[in-house]
Parts: C-alpha cells; structure tokens; sequence
C-alpha cells in the first residue's frame, strides 16, 4: 500500500517538476536568453523542487540531508545520461514517423522516472 502512495506523490511532484523546468526555459528564452543556459536554469530548478518534494512529501525523510543530496545529484546525472541515450537511439529508430521527437520524449522521460523513482527509494532516501 505504502508503495503506491510514494509512486502517486512521485507521479505529481514529477508534473511539477517537468512544469517548473519547461515555464523556467520558455521564460528565459521569452527574454532572449541563452538557450543552453535557460535550459540549464530551468533542469537545475527543476531538480532542486524535485529533491525537497521528493524528500519531504514522497519518502518522508528527515535526516543526513548533505548524504541524501549527493546521492540525489548521481542519481539524476546517472538518470539523465539514460535519458539522453534513449531519445537518441529512438530518433535513430523511428526515422520515418511524424511524432518520432513526442514518442521519443516520453519514452525516454519513462525509463529516466522510473529509474529515479527506484534510485529514489532503494538507495538515495531508503
């Protein structure tokens, strides 16, 4: 039971995360900024609301905060190299479909959460 409430706070902190990530971005780049740099701001902003959600709501936990947050910050370096890797091999390999970037999106957004969400529980906030 517990499992399933920790993996619906995680679903809706993710939205948020992924909402304070894109308005970030589309707010500095409306204001004409760097656009590697408004997606930097906008991941980070992101990754820092997703830590102290995560932490607080989702696991519930209250010590070794410096302990968590290092561990946190590989998991999602190690999360978002997948991710990475994953959207570009399925652009490889849905060359000839008009959502290939949506579809690769997603997928690649679905194996990166469910690797931080298992990261999440068995080794950064266990």
């Amino acid at each position: 039971m517990i499992i399933s409430k920790q993996i619906k706070y995680f679903l809706i902190i993710g939205l948020a995360t992924v909402l304070i990530d894109y308005s970030t971005y589309r707010s500095l780049i409306f204001f004409e900024s760097n656009i590697s740099l408004a997606k930097s701001i906008g991941f980070a902003l992101g990754a820092i609301f997703s830590f102290v959600a995560n932490r607080n709501i989702t696991f519930k936990v209250k010590n070794d905060f410096f302990g968590h947050l290092i561990k946190f910050s590989l998991l999602y370096f190690t999360s978002m190299v997948f991710n990475v890797f994953v959207n570009g091999i399925s652009l490889g390999l849905l060359t000839n479909s008009i959502f290939k970037v949506q579809i690769s999106f997603v997928f690649a957004t679905f194996i990166s959460a469910t690797i931080n969400f298992v990261g999440m529980k068995y080794l950064v906030f266990k």
